[in-house]
């Protein structure tokens, strides 16, 4: 007899189902990831947090957060604020390149813009949770996406 017919297994399996079954969020959190994965994307690594500098407390209250992600050839500079329950977002790209950019939220919220010619954008998003960027240069498939980090 195998463990998939053994009657024990078959009632723990399904009290385990009904009493400890991954919430329906995690699920589909997990579902999503895998929709923005992107193989040939560049991931941007997170090299500078204005609130990792030990200061945050002394700073006065609603002081926008800036934060630095780099990868070999482009830089993404972020000033994040709140207005309301929407997170703020202005930054540049160095080098300068006009293009898109895109923020994605941890549970599906999805928002995006253009970026200049100067490499600047502002962005406003619902997300509540961790967000990522995702830019692409006008004229190329190669995306940069930075790592999942909390606004």
């Amino acid at each position: 007899m195998s463990e998939l017919d053994d009657p024990l297994w078959t009632d723990l399996r399904s009290l385990v189902a009904r009493f400890d079954s991954v919430p329906v969020a995690v699920t589909a959190a997990a579902k999503a990831t895998l929709a923005w994965r992107d193989p040939d994307a560049a991931l941007a690594r997170l090299v500078a947090d204005s609130a990792d500098t030990g200061l945050v407390g002394v700073r006065g209250q609603g002081q926008p957060r800036l934060v630095t992600f780099e990868t070999d050839g482009v830089t993404i500079e972020v000033e994040i604020g709140h207005l309301d329950r929407r997170v703020r977002l202005v930054g540049q790209v160095v080098p300068p390149a006009p293009g898109e950019i895109r923020v994605d939220g941890d549970r599906g919220e999805s928002a995006e813009t253009t970026v200049d010619a100067l490499g600047r954008f502002t962005v406003h998003s619902d997300a509540s949770g961790s967000i990522r960027l995702c830019w692409k240069a006008a004229g190329t498939e190669t995306a940069v996406v930075t790592a999942w980090f909390l606004p």
